[in-house]
C-alpha cells in the first residue's frame, strides 16, 4: 500500500474510532438524545392549482454544537445529506437543489470538510396534474444525514417530513407566500 492509499486508510480507521468507539461523556450524551437537526417545509403559494408548479423549501436547523456533511461529502466513507422525496401519483418533484457548504478543518480529517451549520436550505419544484381535484394533499420524504462536532460523530439519522400541499380550483386565487425564502437571491433562480 502507497503513502497515499495508507493515508486513507488510517483516516477511515481514526473516523470510524471517533463515530463508533468514542464513549460519549454525560453533555454529548443529553445532546443526542434531544433534536440535533430539525426541519421546517414551506411551500411558496398558499395554495396550488392543477397544471401549475411551485416551489417548495425545506429549511434545516442545526444545533450550533454539530455541523452536518454536504451533499456531497469530501471523503465517500462520510454520509451525505440527502433528501429523498416519496413519489405521489398527482405531483411531479423536481431535483432537489443543496445549497453551498462552508468549509470546515475537523480534527479527524487532513482534508477541509464541505458541511452545512445553523441552517440550510433545500429546494425543489412541484408540478400538479392537470386533472388534480381541489383538496388538502401531503407529499412525504426522508433527509439522511450525519451530525459531527469536530472530533467525533453522531450515527446517521434519517428525519422524517411531510409538506402539506392546498390544491384550489382554477378561478380561485393563489398567493404568494414567504417571500424571504422563495426571492430569486434564496433559491438561486
Amino acid at each position: 500500500m502507497g503513502k497515499t492509499g495508507f493515508h486513507r486508510w488510517m483516516g477511515i480507521m481514526v473516523f470510524l474510532s471517533l463515530v463508533w468507539l468514542n464513549p460519549m461523556n454525560g453533555d454529548a450524551w443529553a445532546q443526542s438524545q434531544t433534536p440535533v437537526v430539525t426541519a421546517e417545509s414551506f411551500v411558496s403559494v398558499d395554495k396550488i392549482h392543477p397544471g401549475e408548479t411551485a416551489k417548495i423549501a425545506v429549511r434545516l436547523t442545526i444545533d450550533e454544537t454539530y455541523h452536518i456533511n454536504a451533499r456531497v461529502p469530501a471523503e465517500e466513507f462520510m454520509i451525505p445529506t440527502k433528501l429523498d422525496m416519496a413519489t405521489h401519483p398527482d405531483f411531479t418533484l423536481g431535483e432537489v437543489s443543496y445549497p453551498k457548504p462552508t468549509l470546515r478543518k475537523v480534527t479527524f480529517s487532513e482534508k477541509e470538510l464541505p458541511v452545512y451549520e445553523g441552517t440550510a436550505t433545500l429546494f425543489l419544484s412541484v408540478a400538479a396534474a392537470t386533472t388534480l381535484k381541489p383538496g388538502k394533499y401531503v407529499l412525504t420524504g426522508k433527509l439522511t444525514y450525519q451530525a459531527c462536532t469536530d472530533e467525533a460523530c453522531l450515527p446517521p439519522k434519517k428525519l422524517a417530513l411531510e409538506i402539506p400541499l392546498v390544491v384550489t380550483a382554477a378561478g380561485n386565487p393563489a398567493n404568494p407566500t414567504h417571500p424571504e425564502i422563495f426571492s430569486e437571491k434564496e433559491t438561486g433562480h
